[in-house]
């Protein structure tokens, strides 16, 4: 997002792609807060409340951010990812295309994959970290094949969050 915004200065709000990056950024934090504000560990089992939260369709769990704050950002991630693949296009950079495509990817298995059902013997969230650490090679590379230290920063730290999002499951986030 500060990569668009310092392009957005640069240019006077006249390039789309600075413009994309930086709503794609805003996306990226706005779906980070959900899980910062409503995100409290998973639902205590045995029926009850966490029972009804089960029956609960998968395309309704985003816009119930506060029972479900990893499917809501992760469905904002989708989208954030979409708008930094299109920034990548308007820019002629393939690794951030690549970045965006594969965030997105990442984003719709961990909100539309079953928590129970494993993928090649991983936990969905397992595989959404390792598709999200792959695109967080890929943002770093963008970052240095647009010379924007800004966007290499945020590969660092995609990287390194992703390392931890590996080792938990979706519920207890």
């Amino acid at each position: 997002g500060l990569a668009g915004a310092a392009g957005l200065y640069h240019h006077m709000g006249k390039n789309f792609a600075d413009m994309m990056m930086t709503f794609a950024g805003a996306l990226g934090l706005f779906g980070h807060a959900i899980i910062l504000v409503w995100g409290k560990g998973g639902a205590k089992t045995g029926g009850g409340v966490a029972a009804k939260l089960r029956e609960t369709h998968v395309l309704m769990k985003p816009l119930l951010m506060w029972r479900y704050p990893m499917d809501a950002s992760f469905s904002v991630f989708v989208v954030g990812g979409l708008c930094f693949a299109v920034a990548g296009v308007a820019n002629g950079n393939p690794l951030l295309v690549a970045f965006g495509v594969i965030c997105s990817i990442s984003s719709a298995i961990g909100w539309l994959w079953p928590q129970e059902k494993t993928i090649f013997g991983f936990r969905s969230v397992q595989v959404c970290a390792t598709l999200y650490m792959t695109s967080g090679l890929s943002n770093f590379a963008s970052g240095i094949w647009a010379h924007n230290i800004f966007i290499i920063v945020a590969g660092c730290c995609y990287l390194w969050a992703n390392m931890i999002l590996y080792t938990v499951r979706k519920e207890q986030q």
